[in-house]
Parts: C-alpha cells; sequence; structure tokens
C-alpha cells in the first residue's frame, strides 16, 4: 500500500535526521490513509520535532476524535508529547478536548486520566491527585465498578 510506503520511507528519513523530508513522507502517507493511527502517530511524531505547535494540537485533536473511549490512543498522544517535552502544548489539546466531550463522561475520564499523568510527571501531585478523583467519577457515571481504570487510577502515585 502507498501510504505504508510513504510511512516506512519517512521513518528511514526520520532516523537520519533529515526531519524535514520526514515530515513530508508522514503527511503524505497521512492523506494517503486518513484517520490511520499508526500513520498519524508518526506524522505528530514528527509536528513536535519540528515544533509546529498549533499543527501538533490541531493533529493530537483530530486523533483523540477518531476515538476517544479508548485509552490507548489516549496514552499515545500523551507519550509523544512527553518524550518532546510539551507539556503547556499537551495542556492546550487536553483543555480543548474537554470542552468538546463536556457532557460524555467516558471521554473525559480518559482525558482527566491523562492530564493527571502529566501534571504528576511535572511536579504538580497536588493538582494531580484532584485531577484523578475528577476521572474517577467521570468513569464511576458510565463504566462498572470492577472495570480496570480504576484499578489504574488507585494505583497511581498520590
Amino acid at each position: 500500500q502507498r501510504s505504508d510506503a510513504a510511512r516506512i520511507a519517512g521513518i528511514t528519513l526520520y532516523e537520519n535526521g533529515r526531519f524535514d523530508e520526514a515530515f513530508r513522507y508522514f503527511s503524505m502517507a497521512d492523506s494517503l490513509s486518513p484517520g490511520y493511527l499508526l500513520n498519524q502517530t508518526f506524522l505528530l511524531r514528527s509536528t513536535l520535532q519540528q515544533d509546529k505547535p498549533d499543527e501538533a494540537v490541531a493533529l493530537a485533536n483530530r486523533i483523540f476524535e477518531s476515538s476517544p473511549h479508548n485509552p490507548d490512543v489516549a496514552d499515545r498522544i500523551y507519550e509523544l508529547f512527553r518524550i518532546h517535552k510539551k507539556k503547556e502544548l499537551y495542556l492546550k489539546h487536553i483543555d480543548a478536548m474537554i470542552h468538546r466531550y463536556d457532557d460524555d463522561d467516558e471521554a473525559l475520564g480518559n482525558l482527566k486520566f491523562h492530564q493527571g499523568k502529566i501534571l504528576y510527571l511535572t511536579g504538580h501531585q497536588r493538582r494531580a491527585t484532584r485531577i484523578f478523583s475528577q476521572a474517577k467519577a467521570h468513569f464511576r457515571r458510565v463504566l462498572p465498578p470492577n472495570h480496570q481504570v480504576f484499578e489504574a487510577l488507585e494505583d497511581m502515585p498520590r
């Protein structure tokens, strides 16, 4: 498939420090297979590396919107922003999605969980604890009490 070839070329270029060219190939892969998470993940990685903040937030929003209840999708976004040390940019993405999904408890729980993680890792433990409590409250409204997310929330550092 052409999008696979474009993504693989982008990966090779990225690994060889040819970031501008890699970005073009990741963009091509995304346009050839819109919404394909693997292509979008590499495009977001490249967008963050290229320091394109508005594009990175817009892409992160688009990726999250493709599957707002999937914690793996939210986690991929979180990891890329964390690795690139873009906490403020990540929080901008989170804030936009919190407003977009203000009536969706599962999506809000997912967002709050990841917001708490980045706050905790950046030294805001008290605020993170409050955010984790909010995540739990959202999840309680829509998930069964034995759902694994509650165990994950209990395991979060306090």
